[in-house]
């Protein structure tokens, strides 16, 4: 009985170091830079440009100008920034 108790706790700790070997050499490995191996993917699907009826439900598209004074761009509908010379 004391030899298959031994046998049975060996091989319960050699399971244990299996799996922890297993899981560092997993760590390892992804750790390293390598790229994944390539796989078949598919291209993703091109989106399709909605018709002229739809509306999209993105945010609001705004005309812009540059600014004369800091290059920056700003909506037409904008006031003034606030500095003194902003046109």
């Amino acid at each position: 009985m004391g030899l298959l108790l031994k046998v049975a706790v060996f091989a319960i700790a050699a399971y244990m170091v299996w799996g922890m070997v297993r899981r560092w050499f997993g760590v390892l490995r992804g750790s390293n830079g390598a790229p994944p191996p390539a796989t078949s993917r598919r291209a993703p699907a091109s989106p399709t440009p909605p018709s002229a009826g739809s509306t999209s439900g993105g945010p609001p598209v705004e005309e812009t100008r540059q600014c004369r004074v800091c290059g920056a761009y700003v909506s037409l509908s904008a006031g003034k920034c606030g500095r003194p010379d902003c046109p």
